[in-house]
């Protein structure tokens, strides 16, 4: 799996979050379980920075509020 194909992943089954650190640590515990998984591998996880900038947050959140 690559990085594009998890943040689809992640954004297509997740809700919207509370706010910008629940999703970075909603995003962290993802890639924890993709690596214990066997899906990604451990230098993948480490070098993967969490997608999640508070435009991204914004966008996602929208998405559930009928905007896009």
């Amino acid at each position: 799996m690559n990085k594009p194909q998890a943040v689809k992943l992640f954004t297509d089954y997740n809700k919207p979050f509370s706010d910008y650190w629940a999703m970075q640590l909603a995003w962290s515990c993802f890639v924890d379980g993709l690596e214990r998984d066997g899906h990604i591998s451990m230098k993948q996880q480490a070098n993967w920075g969490n997608p999640c900038t508070p435009e991204i947050f914004k966008r996602f959140n929208k998405k559930f509020k009928g905007g896009e």
